[in-house]
Formats: structure tokens, sequence, C-alpha cells
């Protein structure tokens, strides 16, 4: 065997070599964390990976406000007639599952336990990367972020594609491993594996909560 047919080998041949700094500034970014995913009957609903991941993700966000990191949330919202802001991913690509977040449909409402306070901002977007179209990098240059911690749904999907561009707008991801939700385990595995050997640093809950309270505690 060559050492390329070993995933984790052929793999360090090139990547995950190195590890991102955890920086001095963290913000919290919930992605779409919303009732669909959760609520039987939506296209979005997968029973299992959601559910899991939604404890996970309140509990960050309790973590968070209770020692002061701030907490940011994404959602989508198609607000125009046949969700033409959505361009063809909308109309061509996924309209049976992106109709779930046309402005007043209950299962684009978030999740329940990963619902935003009135002092905390929340980004919308009608694509998947939490970033393209949309203010968040001149908020988390506002809030002097350095390092962005992601969790939320769908991880091989808008959690990647936000993941990615947090890198490519030179903000160092971290993502929380147990509160990020697929519709399959495997996919949900990969995906994860991949960020981690090319674009973050994917950790367990309670080894980036160590990190936010250690950050916390040098304010």
């Amino acid at each position: 065997m060559s050492g390329y047919e070993d995933l984790a080998e052929n793999y360090g041949h090139c990547y995950g070599k190195n590890e991102l700094p955890f920086g001095k500034k963290a913000v919290l970014l919930v992605i779409d964390a919303v009732a669909g995913y959760l609520t039987p009957g939506c296209p979005l609903y997968a029973p299992v990976r959601f559910e899991e991941a939604r404890q996970s993700i309140v509990r960050m966000i309790e973590s968070c406000r209770a020692i002061g990191i701030p907490v940011v949330f994404s959602s989508v919202c198609y607000s125009t007639k046949n969700g033409n802001n959505g361009g063809n991913w909308y109309k061509y690509k996924l309209p049976q599952v992106l109709n779930t977040y046309d402005e007043g449909n209950p299962y684009r409402e978030f999740a329940e336990g990963c619902e935003p306070l009135s002092s905390e901002i929340v980004v919308i977007k009608q694509y998947s990367s939490s970033f393209f179209g949309t203010c968040l990098p001149s908020i988390l240059q506002g809030l002097g972020c350095d390092t962005l911690v992601c969790c939320g749904y769908s991880t091989s999907g808008c959690v990647r594609a936000t993941v990615l561009d947090a890198m490519q707008h030179g903000f160092n991801p971290y993502v929380v491993r147990d509160a990020c939700g697929d519709r399959h385990a495997t996919v949900n595995d990969n995906s994860l594996f991949d960020m981690q050997q090319k674009f973050s640093e994917v950790r367990s809950e309670a080894e980036i909560l160590a990190l936010l309270e250690k950050n916390a505690l040098k304010k």
C-alpha cells in the first residue's frame, strides 16, 4: 500500500499539519437553527441528528451569554414572489426545500432554545454562506472578532459554506462538532473531517467551552 489508500495517511501527506490559533475575541455564530429541521412533515426534517445538535446549540448559546461572548444568528428568508431573490438555487435546484424559508412560513422560525434575544444580531441571507451578500463581515469586524465559533445546520451545506468564507474573510473558524447536524451521520462526519483538514478547527462542545471560558477570563 502506497499510503494513499488509507484516508488519514492520504490526507496526512498534505493537510492537517497545523492549527489555527484561538484568538482573543471570539464570537459564536448560530447558523440556520430553525424549526423546520426538527418538525415532522417539513422537507428539512431528520429525526436524530438535528435534535442532538439542537441540545448542544442551546448549551453553547446559554454558556456564551453567561460569560459575555457575543452570539450572532443567521437565517434564510425569501421575501419576493417565487423566491426570486434566491436565484437559480431556489428556482431550479431546491424549490421544494427552500420554500420552507419563505417569509411567514413557521418552519423558518428559530428552533426551541435557539431564539435570539432582542439585543442579539440576526443576519438574513438567501444563499448557503452566512457571509455571502450580507453585512456579517462588518458586524464581526465591529465586534473585534478574530475567532468565529460556528454551529448549526446543516453541516455539509450552510455550516461548511460559512466556515469556508470565514477563513476567506480573515477570521479563524472553530466548529463545534456536537452542535452541528446533517441528514446522515456519514455526510455529517465527512464534512467535519474535511473542514478540520482544510479550513477550520473542529472541536467538541466541551473543548470549545473551555477555550471560551479561558478567553473570557483574560478580559
